[in-house]
């Protein structure tokens, strides 16, 4: 019996920290009309000295993906650099409730449709 709740035990403890060392996905987008991102995560930090800093991932429909940190603020502007695509500037950009991927070429400004989950 001792034995049966010290496995108990150290089973719920390893669930514990497994929870616990996953970072929070903040935001998930997906299904974004633009045929080179299959879709954005953005989610904290794991380590303690954050310092509100955010991370975000882009999946690309080649099977790559590009990571990198941004700014909490960044995120709760509604207004989140992303990776160029041919040397357009691109930004996801939360607009009228929803969000959408911008892109700024010169003077065009073009909006693509994302379906993201915050």
């Amino acid at each position: 019996m001792k034995l049966t709740s010290t496995l108990l035990c150290a089973s719920i403890l390893c669930a514990m920290a497994t929870s616990q060392a996953a970072p929070k996905t903040l935001l998930f987008c997906k299904n974004i009309d633009r045929t080179d991102l299959k879709d954005i995560v953005i989610h904290e930090v794991s380590s303690a000295k954050s310092n509100g800093l955010l991370e975000i991932q882009e999946s690309l429909t080649d099977g790559g993906s590009i990571t990198r940190t941004l700014s909490a603020q960044d995120l709760k502007d509604g207004y989140v650099s992303l990776s160029k695509d041919d040397e357009t500037k691109r930004t996801l950009v939360r607009k009228d409730g929803s969000w959408a991927v911008l892109e700024n070429a010169g003077d065009y400004n073009s909006y693509y449709h994302a379906e993201c989950v915050e």
